[in-house]
């Protein structure tokens, strides 16, 4: 019986220390870099964006009204 509980006491211990471990991937967002006239723009200055820093997984342009096209990054 004892080691059932030793071991169910381990199970939990560790799930807790998986579950705080992956706290740090939903701390990832989205963040705001700048505003472009164009779509191409905004997509040429996201993939350069990607590639000159490592903390960049993706980029994402978001068109809105007037033209306007805002470069997004998920770090």
């Amino acid at each position: 019986m004892r080691k059932l509980i030793t071991a169910g006491i381990s199970a939990l211990a560790l799930g807790t220390a998986l579950l705080a471990g992956t706290g740090s991937a939903h701390a990832a967002g989205w963040e705001y870099e700048n505003w472009y006239f164009s779509q191409n723009n905004c997509l040429v200055a996201g993939g350069e964006l990607a590639t000159s820093d490592p903390s960049v997984i993706q980029t994402r342009c978001d068109g809105k009204d007037g033209g306007i096209w805002y470069l997004y990054a998920l770090r």
